[in-house]
């Protein structure tokens, strides 16, 4: 593997904006959640994905040398679709509230312009990845154990998301 043309930094200020627009969307839309819900469940739905991004984003980075020096860019490619899955599921969540509030009498026009345009962010950006690493990391991309891997970790990671906001109050 080529590690000296493995550029982990590329895409790293598109995330710091893609950031800053999601807490803004989420930033206007807490007082909507606030009126669908009590104070403190708005404010976990608001808060909570954010936590979860910056604590991933920063366990990345701060082992982003480990990763390097260990000639593994894999866990970190790993690591960082898991934080761009998160800010996609959060981004289709916000939308889904800013989409229901616009046609309050089509929720499933809601849910399929929310969770489609997500679905639809994400894979672009884990195309855009694929595209700019898959000469450098190749069995992240071709080898059907880091595919399985990929699909069983993000599944999982789903799961605790979404255990994450179950519990409405």
């Amino acid at each position: 593997m080529n590690t000296e043309r493995f550029n982990m930094e590329r895409f790293s200020g598109i995330f710091d904006i893609a950031l800053v627009l999601l807490g803004v969307l989420g930033a206007t839309e807490t007082p909507y959640f606030a009126k669908v819900w009590n104070d403190q469940t708005a404010l976990k739905f608001a808060i909570t994905p954010f936590l979860l991004i910056i604590f991933i984003w920063l366990w990345k980075e701060l082992f982003k040398g480990y990763f390097e020096r260990r000639r593994k860019p894999e866990y970190w490619l790993l690591f960082t679709e898991w934080t761009w899955e998160l800010w996609s599921f959060t981004l289709a969540y916000y939308l889904f509230f800013f989409a229901l509030y616009q046609t309050p009498n089509y929720p499933a026009f809601a849910v399929f312009y929310a969770f489609g345009l997500g679905l639809i962010i994400y894979f672009g950006i884990s195309l855009a990845y694929s595209l700019e690493y898959r000469d450098v990391v190749r069995d992240f991309y071709r080898n059907r154990n880091w595919l399985l891997t990929r699909i069983l970790t993000e599944l999982g990671f789903l799961a605790v998301v979404y255990l994450t906001f179950l519990p409405l109050k």
